[in-house]
């Protein structure tokens, strides 16, 4: 039965086991990593290992939440009327260094959960800065151009993820922004009062 345990040791087996599932989605897919062989690589029991996680989904929801929780706090910093090139650099340079995640989530873009999490987060962004700036906008054609821009950057994102070139990312961010920057201009924002 997993524990909430937060002593050091806890945080330590959990943070090396998720590091080892991470580096052991480089070499196979995750439907054949088995908890023996995690455990194996990680040099802990399986005791140890049930302490903390139920299973190898378990392991590897954490991760992408780690990785979720990563993108959001650099959106966070962000306004979306500046969501310029970058921006979106930067967020690609977060995608760059972790390479598990990024190839994991852009080899299932068209039905991944994670990718639903990260346009929702990124809509529901878009509404509270808009909010702050009390600016207002038709409601359906501010969602139909939302997911327009989402769709499209996402794919170009994730798209660049499955080659992970380093140089293409000052290209890539270059044509997010201003896909970005021309919908944008087109939707009849006004302010409150």
């Amino acid at each position: 039965m997993r524990t909430e345990k937060n002593d050091l040791r806890s945080l330590y087996s959990k943070s090396i086991i998720k590091r080892m599932l991470i580096q052991l989605l480089e070499q196979k897919p995750l439907n054949k990593i088995s908890v023996a062989e995690l455990c194996k690589a990680c040099r802990i029991n399986r005791g140890t290992f049930y302490n903390h996680f139920f299973d190898i989904n378990d392991v590897y929801e954490s991760v992408e939440n780690d990785f979720f929780e990563e993108i959001q706090k650099r959106l966070d910093s962000q306004s979306v009327f500046a969501l310029n090139a970058d921006f979106f650099s930067y967020l690609m340079h977060f995608f760059f260094e972790t390479p598990v995640l990024s190839r994991l989530s852009a080899m299932n873009i068209s039905d991944s959960e994670f990718i639903t999490r990260i346009r929702v987060m990124i809509r529901n962004k878009v509404a509270k800065d808009m909010a702050k700036e009390n600016i207002v906008a038709d409601k359906e054609k501010l969602d139909g151009l939302f997911g327009y821009v989402i769709g499209g950057c996402t794919h170009l994102i994730f798209r660049w993820a499955t080659t992970r070139v380093e140089e293409d990312i000052p290209k890539v961010a270059k044509q997010c922004a201003k896909y970005t920057a021309q919908l944008v201009s087109t939707l009849p924002l006004r302010k409150k009062g």
